[in-house]
């Protein structure tokens, strides 16, 4: 995103006060229609409207880590109740009696 924008605006920059052979659009974002005047500060609008872009994409990216972090978490959560697992950092149950209370069968 942030490498179109920068395209664009040296675009703009090359054709200030000439016709635009086409159409300058970053995403939906219309600036300068095929057939117009390019104006001196055209290429000042497009800084504004790439943050704002960049911003939505990145608030949209920590949107669904967070949603698959917590999908993960509750599916994990799911396998320790069926298996009877307790998670590392609680107690653990015991799996061995102390030596002292084994009791042989002889």
């Amino acid at each position: 995103m942030k490498s179109q924008a920068k395209t664009l605006e040296g675009d703009l920059k090359e054709q200030v006060l000439k016709k635009a052979r086409r159409n300058f659009t970053l995403g939906d974002t219309l600036f300068v229609e095929r057939g117009e005047e390019i104006a001196k500060d055209a290429y000042k609008q497009i800084k504004p409207v790439a943050q704002e872009m960049v911003a939505a994409i990145d608030q949209e990216i920590k949107q669904r880590l967070a949603d698959s972090e917590l999908t993960t978490s509750a599916a994990v959560q799911q396998l320790r109740e069926r298996w009877g697992l307790t998670p590392r950092y609680g107690a653990p149950a015991p799996l061995r009696q102390p030596v002292g209370q084994l009791q042989l069968a002889m």
